[in-house]
């Protein structure tokens, strides 16, 4: 039986509050953190240099891209 599901996206903690996107694949979510990481970094005049691209925002967060499921029980960082 096939799932229906939803690609998320998540930069924790970023600037206090977090981004969180949902999209239909895993490159327009992608896409979709990424935009929202360069108006963050626009709208606070840049960030210091262990997150100042958008690949070493996603390590220091601990963003993730993952798929995630209908109809199914999740008990980690997607609940918050």
């Amino acid at each position: 039986m096939k799932k229906d599901f939803v690609w998320v996206g998540r930069m924790p903690g970023i600037c206090g509050y977090g981004i969180l996107t949902i999209g239909k694949s895993e490159a327009e979510v992608k896409k979709t953190l990424k935009k929202s990481y360069n108006r963050w970094k626009k709208a606070y005049g840049g960030f210091e240099k262990h997150m100042n691209t958008y690949d070493k925002a996603m390590d220091y967060f601990g963003g993730w891209i993952e798929k995630k499921y209908f109809d199914f029980d999740y008990y980690d960082d997607f609940a918050e």
